[in-house]
């Protein structure tokens, strides 16, 4: 099992009580990392939290203040010995509040192709996808994490966010302060696995993520080094990639600030696109499309909140739990409404399955 026993205790009485905490496993990893603590708190940028902790950041420009941290204050055990009395029913209630409609999506789509003038400008568009399922989250979470391996995949809780499960691809920033490096990916694009060659919606639309990363180090007083184009794969989907490197003494989670969200999950120029994603989204995106991740010590790694999904109980049926998926799409003057929605299908496909089906072994 990739999720200890232990840890799906502890993370089960942690739901009950209302404790914060994450099960957190780092990409290639088998091995999982367990947080948890009474309450959270803002770490800011200044790095004045000490030890392990895990931090969260919702989908927006978010000050450092807004920034959410949890520490491994607290040990599966110490959870198991404290609270061994917990009512696993009272754990968070989610409502099914429903998923968004092709037509729906489609028309925003259309309304989006309207407004651009040329290829250099988009608008990443998400729906919302809710499902209901007899399945625990931690026994999706260890069906989920299992198929991408090379994820960073984590199941986390806290009061302000609810319970949430990640298997991102997609790394925001990772820093090492021994030496002073900064690694990131520009990752955009999205097509079937394929060996053929990408098409110019596609090409563009990763171009400008490469490009906003650059200048996002360069206003921090960073150079960035562009590597060569690549494929990433995702299940039966493949993304366009560069890494991006660079070296510098900027504290991280300020460069993360900067970067967060990059155009890859909100849209470029991003101000604009900000704003078009709150006209036409009929729904808040909450922590997806913000990032997650671990600072420890003298290392940090962020991840972006995407191929994720919210968790509750059904208010209604109380054996059976809710899903709140959320999937989406670069959109520019290219686009093909009915393509933009078999895209946020292929993205959400594994998820919808596992919550539903599971893993047949």
């Amino acid at each position: 099992m990739l999720l200890s026993k232990k840890s799906v205790e502890a993370g089960k009485v942690c739901l009950a009580e209302g404790l914060p905490f994450a099960i957190v496993l780092v990409p290639s990893s088998s091995e999982s990392s367990f947080f948890a603590a009474l309450s959270t708190c803002s770490c800011g940028c200044g790095g004045t939290v000490k030890g392990s902790h895990f931090v969260i950041s919702r989908f927006g420009k978010v000050s450092p203040s807004e920034l959410i941290e949890m520490g491994m204050y607290l040990s599966p055990e110490e959870i198991r010995e404290k609270y061994t009395q917990s009512n696993q029913h009272s754990v968070p209630l989610l409502d099914d509040c429903g998923s968004t409609a092709f037509e729906d999506h489609c028309g925003r789509v259309e309304r989006i192709v309207a407004s651009r003038d040329d290829i250099n400008s988009k608008v990443v568009l998400s729906r919302r996808i809710s499902l209901s399922s007899g399945r625990d989250p931690f026994e999706v979470a260890e069906d989920y994490f299992g198929l991408f391996p090379d994820c960073f995949r984590s199941i986390y809780y806290t009061a302000e966010t609810g319970l949430w499960i990640v298997a991102s691809p997609e790394m925001l920033l990772c820093h090492d302060g021994a030496d002073n490096s900064y690694r990131t990916v520009s990752l955009a694009g999205t097509r079937t696995v394929s060996d053929g060659g990408w098409d110019e919606k596609n090409i563009c639309e990763q171009r400008l993520v490469t490009e906003y990363i650059s200048d996002c180090f360069r206003d921090a007083g960073l150079e960035a080094v562009v590597g060569p184009s690549e494929n990433v794969r995702f299940g039966q989907i493949e993304h366009r990639c560069n890494a991006i490197r660079s070296v510098g003494t900027v504290p991280p989670l300020e460069v993360a600030l900067r970067l967060s969200p990059t155009p890859a999950l909100c849209g470029y120029p991003v101000a604009e696109a900000f704003e078009m994603i709150e006209s036409l989204e009929d729904f808040d995106r909450e922590c997806y499309g913000g990032f997650i991740g671990i600072v420890a010590g003298s290392k940090t790694e962020l991840y972006v909140n995407l191929r994720s999904c919210r968790c509750g109980r059904s208010p209604s049926d109380g054996d059976r739990w809710n899903y709140r998926l959320f999937a989406g799409g670069g959109v520019n003057i290219m686009s093909v409404p009915h393509l933009e929605w078999e895209e946020t299908e292929r993205k959400s496909a594994r998820l919808r399955d596992v919550i539903m089906n599971g893993i047949h072994k």
